[in-house]
């Protein structure tokens, strides 16, 4: 059995300027530091037609309960990957996420949106939806695990949200 979860971000930018930001590698560098990702590794490839794959690496301390420590140890090493389509005609776009956790049994996939609502002065110009399903295939505690990935994946789009209003105010 997996774990679906929601998450949603908003910024009072463009999609256009979203998009850009996601794809900056330099933004990517940022948002996994500023979620605590330390030996970090990023690439953000955009073909001609508007496609892009954004892979993001890194090492996060691991503040699980105890029940998990044993099977991850003092740090998780995240591997995540956003394919994004090329934009609609009304410039959203639809991404597929998949992110794995240091070869352990855990997973998420997940496929999300960037839309913009068309108001150029509202504080939520553009929303960033993500639905998800968490895969913990250890035995016993795999719903446990799926509800920890589930809670710090929450966690941490808020920090990202934050990092990246930040960036589009140019702070």
């Amino acid at each position: 059995m997996a774990t679906n979860f929601e998450v949603e971000m908003t910024f009072g930018s463009s999609a256009d300027e979203v998009f850009a930001m996601f794809c900056d590698p330099k933004y990517l560098e940022l948002r996994c530091a500023e979620t605590g990702g330390s030996d970090i590794e990023v690439s953000s490839a955009i073909d001609d037609k508007g496609c892009a794959v954004l892979t993001m690496k890194r090492s996060v301390p691991a503040e699980v309960p105890s029940f998990a420590k044993s099977f991850v140890g003092d740090t998780i090493e995240i591997d995540e990957t956003h394919t994004w389509s090329p934009p609609a005609a009304d410039g959203s776009r639809e991404a597929a996420i998949t992110c794995s956790f240091g070869g352990l049994p855990v997973g998420f996939t997940g496929n999300a949106t960037l839309a913009d609502n068309g108001d150029a002065n509202a504080d939520d110009r553009t929303t960033f939806h993500m639905g998800a399903s968490v895969k913990a295939a250890i035995p016993l505690m795999g719903g446990k695990i799926e509800g920890v990935v589930r809670d710090q994946t929450m966690r941490a789009t808020g920090k990202e949200n934050k990092v990246g209003r930040g960036w589009l105010a140019g702070s």
